[in-house]
Order: C-alpha cells, then structure tokens, then sequence
C-alpha cells in the first residue's frame, strides 16, 4: 500500500484449470496481472499483465504453466542519477520475471527474466510437454531503499506438463527435485533504478525462504534435501518399483548486502518456512516446518 497516494498494489494469481486452456482463450482478465486500487473506493485504477502476447512473456495463449504474479510486490520512491523521482512498484511471477512498472501508470520501466529458460514454449498435451525449466520466484523480495537495492531469490524449477480427459491437467515433477519440481537456484542483488544484477550468490538447493535486509546484511536461506529408499514393507508398484522418501532440512544464510559474500550459514535441522525470518530485539527469528529426524549441527 502507498498511504501518501491511497493506493493498493496487488498480485494476482493464474486462471483456471491451470494446465489446459481450451475453454479459456481470451484475455484471461485479471490472471497473471498486478493491478492499482484505490483504497477509498475499490475502483481500478490499472493492470499490468505479466504473460500476455505483447507484454512481458510474449505469448499467443494464456498461461499454462501456473506462471502467476504471486509472492508479493511493493512500492518505493526512487532517485534517478539526474534527480529526478519516480514511485516504482515491483512485481515477479513464477516464470522468473521480475517487472518494475510506473505506480502512477503501470508502465514498464524494466524487466529481468531470472535464470536459464528451457522449453518453456512448450504447452501441455495429453503426452506431457517435456520437461520445462525455469528460476521461479516462491517468495517475497526484500528492498532497501537506501541504496536502491532489491533482493530477490529464484529457484530452478523442473516440470512436466499434462493435458487430462476433458479440461483437467496435471504436472510431473522432474527427477531428483522437491515439490513443485523444485531444484536449486540464485540470490540476487538488483538496481531498483535499472534491473542491473548487483550480485548473485548460487545455491545448489531451492533458495525457497524471503530474503530480509537489515543494516549492513542479508539473511536468505535454502532447503537441503536427500533421497532415500522407503522401508521394504512400503509398496511398490509398476511405475513406482522403487520408493524413495525426501528429507529437507534449513539453511539459513547471512550475505554482505554489498557483495553477496557468504558471512555465516546455519542448518536449523528443519525446512524454513517461505516467509523467512525476521528481526526482534536483536534477535533472528527463524519459522520453520518439521524436524525429520536428521542430525542438528551447524554447517
């Protein structure tokens, strides 16, 4: 929310059924897009559409991938090298995208597509897409609005796409992943002013936790997992003869906010929730799911 102007900036999440568009082929109004409200009386005052042929994901259908504009956004004044003043708002979908747009009008000013994309003009069909690859955002960014800076993790997502019986579909995630075929991925340092990377910290497992700035720091973090064999009284069947079961612990980082070098890592033996952590009483707060019965120690 900007308070000095009364408006709200809100993401939006993708249309459905998510993987098969056969009964939704127009415009897809207001899926995938970040739109401005006006706080007093609830009208629009606009939207900017992520995917849309055209616009940022330069595309002839709607969104089949459950590419959406989710995880956040936020709004800050910034100043250009000539003087100048603008309110930009942030934005990001699930595609790796990230838009800063005009908050008056909802016109690009930049905008950065994160990691390597792979197959991803690829729809889903009844024999599966193939695999696509793609550094989606799953969490909220951070800004530090003394330095123009955001920060911002994408995770290097595997999935394959499928078409069902009538308007259903499903996805497939990619082998040795967790979730939603979540794999590893990047930290990010960017120019609120341009969409110049700063700096990037890479991570061999999902960078899934919100970053948070505070002072001369960044905290982020990322969730390491494992495959192991179930026991032999699981059962086993002709697609699946040999169950495995994932174990995901935390690890939560400490970054210089200027360079992105590594100051301290902690595994909290327990995956770290999206939200991330935050700061109290000079404390770190850190949420965090179940513990799965791995050995605690630090890293």
């Amino acid at each position: 929310i900007d308070p000095e102007a009364g408006i709200m900036y809100i993401p939006l999440g993708s249309p459905s059924p998510n993987f098969n568009a056969t009964t939704r082929k127009g415009p897809n109004l207001y899926a995938n897009h970040m739109i401005a409200v006006n706080v007093t009386n609830g009208k629009m005052i606009w939207a900017t559409p992520f995917i849309d042929y055209g616009t940022v994901l330069n595309v002839r259908v709607p969104d089949t991938h459950d590419w959406d504009t989710s995880w956040g956004s936020s709004i800050s004044k910034v100043t250009f090298d000539n003087g100048t003043q603008k309110k930009i708002v942030i934005g990001h979908d699930k595609m790796g995208n990230v838009i800063a747009m005009d908050a008056t009008t909802g016109k690009e000013i930049w905008w950065k597509t994160l990691g390597k994309q792979y197959n991803t003009d690829s729809i889903p069909s009844s024999n599966g897409s193939g695999v696509v690859w793609s550094y989606g955002i799953f969490n909220y960014h951070a800004i530090d609005n003394n330095d123009n800076t955001l920060y911002i993790a994408a995770t290097n997502r595997g999935v394959n796409y499928f078409t069902d019986k009538g308007v259903a579909g499903h996805r497939v995630a990619a082998p040795h992943t967790i979730d939603l075929g979540l794999r590893n991925g990047t930290i990010a340092a960017m120019d609120l002013r341009t969409g110049k990377i700063k700096w990037q910290y890479q991570t061999e497992f999902p960078p899934r936790v919100s970053p948070l700035v505070t002072d001369d720091i960044v905290f982020a973090g990322y969730i390491p997992f494992t495959e192991k064999a179930k026991s032999k009284s699981s059962t086993t069947t002709a697609i699946s003869p040999n169950p495995t079961r994932t174990i995901k612990s935390g690890v939560i980082l400490a970054l210089d906010k200027q360079t992105g070098k590594k100051l301290w890592e902690y595994n909290v033996n327990a995956p770290i929730s999206i939200v991330g952590p935050s700061i109290g009483n000079g404390m770190l707060y850190v949420p965090t799911g179940k513990i799965q019965g791995q050995e605690a120690k630090g890293i």
